[in-house]
């Protein structure tokens, strides 16, 4: 009786919260075998583990391993695994490295299916930078998909979680005719977005006619001129000539 109760008390269970079931249980590998089997899904939480318990080869692994899983089918996964652990400073390392890349590849991380099952901060910090080498359509598409999945989970319009972003989307650079027929027909825009933003395009393309208009008038004022001078002028032809030509030269630069 005493040796069972003995026995008992040596067993005793310990409750990890730091890290998730599957990051834990390729620990307890890793510590057993001395090697395991690195995926881009648990690899931030294993990082950081190793990191936590001081196993510095297994951290020097898995950062190795960051600079080649880092790629169009994982990004989001690590993106999404970064809000568990951000409070861990190698979590911070890598996320600046998957969103370097997401800014080199952006239409294509906005259009994969899982951009919308990223954390919504993830999502604004994504659409915040200036970096992200995104054309606006796409990335109206992209939090457009964002906001209908997050809908179907949560009670809230369409309209004022999809607002939430339009602060980002530059909708004056979207072309007039995408604008008004994949857009507007959604009525989930405020008209006045629409309208300013075709506004702007209507007035850039007054001032470069404008801007144009006066540069043919200008290079026939200037032959005109030339005519005449080289009338009166018949010896410095050639000099009219070179001055004529660096005067069109300097107008095209």
């Amino acid at each position: 009786m005493q040796s069972q109760i003995s026995s008992q008390n040596l067993h005793q269970t310990l409750i990890i919260e730091e890290f998730e079931p599957d990051v834990f249980r390729q620990l307890i590998e890793y510590i057993h075998t001395g090697c395991v089997t690195l995926q881009p899904r648990t690899l931030l939480g294993l990082m950081n583990a190793a990191d936590y318990y001081g196993l510095e080869e297994l951290k020097r692994a898995c950062s190795g391993f960051i600079q080649c899983c880092v790629n169009v089918d994982t990004v989001c996964a690590l993106l999404a695994t970064a809000e568990r652990y951000i409070q861990y400073k190698c979590t911070k390392c890598l996320v600046q490295k998957v969103l370097e890349f997401v800014d080199e590849n952006g239409n294509e991380v906005l259009n994969l299916g899982s951009f919308a099952l990223l954390p919504q901060h993830v999502v604004r910090l994504i659409m915040a930078r200036e970096e992200l080498k995104a054309d606006e359509f796409s990335k109206f598409q992209a939090v457009l998909m964002w906001s209908k999945k997050y809908c179907d989970s949560a009670n809230s319009k369409l309209s004022e979680v999809l607002g939430t972003f339009l602060e980002y989307i530059n909708f004056h650079m979207i072309p007039a005719n995408v604008l008004m027929k994949e857009i507007h027909p959604l009525g989930i825009i405020p008209y006045h977005i629409i309208m300013n933003a075709l506004a702007y395009q209507v007035q850039v393309y007054v001032i470069s006619l404008f801007c144009n208009t006066i540069f043919v008038q200008c290079e026939i004022f200037v032959v005109q001129i030339t005519v005449f001078l080289f009338k009166i002028y018949k010896p410095s032809s050639k000099r009219l000539k070179f001055n004529t030509q660096l005067f069109f030269n300097t107008k095209m630069k």
